[in-house]
């Protein structure tokens, strides 16, 4: 075998161009002779490879790096290209630098020949794909303010920062009383994927309380009714919720009547301003004390004056009969004197001159009973 340069050589392995001489000699039988054959060895593309992690890698943050080569040579030299891939289409747009975000890419590597491998370009597809975050929420408790409250919720990025999130309502209003499911929501073009995006918050109720003491009201035989529309009275309100609370004394006998204890709620509404009932969203206490008592019985005698309590009636003698007479101003009594051991409407009456002791009593429905006496001289 020959080369290009007519030098012999063992065999052919190199890219080139080769003869080969075949002799048959002369023999007893066969005449001999001599052949000359050409060929030519030409180089050959290579095979190039990457590795399989390279073709779905998860975001970093960090410009993708140059996937490592499989290829025949040694240390060959080696150019490295990127595009935009559409994958719709099936189309290599644009050429760019090593990506960083997610998206599909093309990654052209070229390498580059020698005497016996021709330079040979592959194209490979390959994806960055989202990285997986959990996501960081806020407090998730909170109370009824009348506004809708939703938490915070961020994640952090690769350099350890918070990238805070959008949150939205996907069960329950985040408003009221009770619970309420939230989902927090990432960017459009993000290069993540939430793990955990979903929270249950608590609204809890607000606790008002109806403040009225030193209430005193006249004895009427009835329940006492109270009614309150104003926040004057109301600590705690939303300001812009209206109320409404009737409550009942649970009892109709004189005396003081404080807290839950004694007063019975006949009614309880709350409307958010736009009208929604919202009276479940509160918890009401009743900081209130009432008392009921009796009212006094107004009377006076004629020609009297007061000492210590006690009227005395002054008349002069002039032979006929004297009685005591009153005058009663408050509606719905009964005035009664004590003769001879029993009660009577009949005032007694006295002829002779003298100091005489009279016993009476004013009584009736809602009003504190009087027993009194008076004095008559004359």
């Amino acid at each position: 075998i020959y080369n290009s340069d007519d030098i012999k050589v063992y065999r052919a392995s190199l890219v080139g161009d080769y003869r080969i001489v075949v002799s048959i000699p002369t023999t007893q039988n066969y005449i001999g002779f001599e052949k000359e054959i050409k060929f030519s060895i030409t180089a050959t593309e290579m095979s190039i490879e990457i590795p399989d992690t390279y073709f779905e890698q998860a975001y970093t943050g960090l410009p993708v790096a140059n996937p490592l080569i499989f290829t025949y040579m040694t240390n060959p030299e080696v150019t490295f290209k990127y595009y935009n891939y559409d994958l719709t289409s099936g189309n290599i747009t644009n050429e760019i630098t090593n990506p960083t975000n997610v998206g599909i890419y093309v990654v052209e590597v070229t390498v580059e020949g020698d005497d016996n491998f021709a330079t040979t370009t592959a194209q490979f597809i390959f994806r960055i794909v989202e990285r997986s975050t959990h996501v960081q929420w806020g407090e998730l408790g909170f109370v009824y303010n009348g506004a809708m409250q939703l938490p915070t919720a961020y994640i952090y990025d690769n350099n350890n920062q918070k990238v805070y999130l959008d949150v939205e309502v996907i069960s329950g209003d985040a408003t009221t009383y009770g619970q309420s499911t939230v989902r927090a929501i990432l960017p459009e073009g993000s290069n993540y994927t939430l793990i955990e995006e979903e929270a249950t918050i608590h609204i809890s109720k607000r606790r008002i309380e109806v403040v009225y003491t030193d209430l005193y009201v006249e004895y009427t035989g009835d329940y006492i009714v109270l009614t309150f529309t104003d926040h004057e009275f109301i600590l705690n309100m939303v300001a812009s919720d209206s109320i409404t609370v009737m409550i009942r004394t649970r009892d109709i006998v004189l005396g003081t009547y404080q807290g839950t204890k004694d007063f019975s709620v006949d009614q309880f509404i709350v409307l958010d301003q736009e009208g929604n009932d919202v009276t479940t969203s509160y918890d009401l206490n009743l900081n209130i004390r009432l008392e009921i008592h009796l009212d006094k019985i107004i009377y006076t005698f004629e020609d009297s004056t007061v000492k210590d309590g006690i009227y005395h009636i002054e008349h002069t003698y002039d032979g006929f009969d004297k009685e005591p007479i009153v005058n009663v101003s408050s509606i719905g009594v009964t005035f009664e004197y004590l003769v001879n051991g029993e009660w009577t409407t009949t005032a007694p009456s006295y002829k002779e001159a003298g100091t005489y002791l009279i016993y009476y009593r004013i009584y009736g429905a809602g009003y504190e009973t009087v027993e009194n006496m008076s004095t008559l001289m004359y």
